[in-house]
């Protein structure tokens, strides 16, 4: 990545922006326009930045941007997504454009429920079939 110069970054994008940075180590926004090359920005609370062309890091986008906080340590309870779902509702309700969060759900399964379904599965295994063949050998 190209490194960028002493830009100042609430000139440029905003305080809006800037305030991410109360909650986050570094910011990576990745751009596309249509015809054009995919862009990442980033940057840290430092004031300096990075621009350079997506070489394969991030999915293509056709066209769009993905704005990836790096939380830090301290503010992970902004990575729980009720608490996005409060936020984007909350400040977001007169924006004119969509938000979208996509979100996955991890389901921890207790150790002993899989243990017992392992335990079925081999018993159901070593059950003797009943099929027409075993009833001819019986007859």
């Amino acid at each position: 990545m190209q490194k960028g110069g002493d830009m100042n970054l609430i000139g440029q994008f905003g305080v809006g922006f800037y305030s991410v940075y109360l909650v986050a180590d570094w910011v990576e926004v990745v751009s596309k326009a249509n015809g054009d090359k995919q862009w990442i920005w980033a940057s840290d609370a430092g004031g300096s930045f990075s621009v350079a062309e997506d070489e394969g890091e991030n999915e293509d986008l056709g066209r769009g941007t993905l704005i990836k906080i790096h939380l830090k340590q301290e503010a992970m309870e902004y990575a729980e997504e009720s608490k996005l779902r409060e936020l984007v509702a909350r400040y977001s309700e007169f924006i004119n454009f969509p938000i979208y969060l996509e979100a996955t759900k991890e389901v921890d399964v207790p150790l002993e429920e899989e243990e017992e379904a392992a335990a079925a599965a081999d018993d159901k295994k070593d059950e003797p079939k009943d099929d027409d063949d075993a009833e001819v050998e019986d007859e």
